[in-house]
């Protein structure tokens, strides 16, 4: 029998750091562009271009070539980073709600997307970080506390051998 759960045990068995691994190497990986050869930059963008725009002036840039997330994305997926490697120092705090905490920190990505669409505010490289990153924080906490949380599966019941 397995041991009984625990998110300790969770956390010895790496499930934690994985994640945190697994979400800073997609926002490495995002940010090569700029840094590698013509092949290996056409590979990065066009693998994050089915998450993500990728506009040219609504991205960072580095000598003219960007980063392959545009500034919201980038945000999103720094607070991703910044939410996964905090919850060890705040994994004692409770989430009732872990779908309406994400819709309402997804509201000002939201209002500043429509209010720039809509011309009625001029959004930023700022504005579009900050909303970015504090849905990504949001959603980091989360995906930790959810991984962490879920039990391991329990291995398949061992099959008598039918050669002797």
């Amino acid at each position: 029998m397995a041991a009984p759960y625990s998110p300790s045990t969770a956390f010895r068995s790496g499930r934690w750091l994985g994640t945190a691994l697994a979400c800073t190497l997609v926002l490495v990986l995002a940010m090569l562009p700029p840094f590698v050869g013509p092949g290996w930059r056409e590979a990065l963008l066009h693998g994050f271009h089915g998450v993500c725009h990728q506009m040219p002036g609504r991205s960072f840039q580095v000598d003219g070539v960007p980063f392959a997330l545009c500034h919201r994305c980038f945000g999103i997926a720094t607070g991703l980073v910044l939410g996964v490697g905090a919850f060890p120092f705040l994994r004692w705090m409770r989430m009732p709600r872990p779908a309406a905490v994400l819709f309402v920190t997804a509201l000002p990505m939201t209002v500043d997307w429509a209010l720039g669409a809509s011309g009625l505010w001029a959004n930023t490289p700022v504005s579009r970080v900050l909303t970015g990153a504090v849905f990504g924080l949001a959603a980091g906490w989360v995906l930790a506390r959810a991984v962490v949380s879920s039990p391991s599966p329990e291995p398949p019941p061992l099959q008598p051998s039918l050669v002797s």
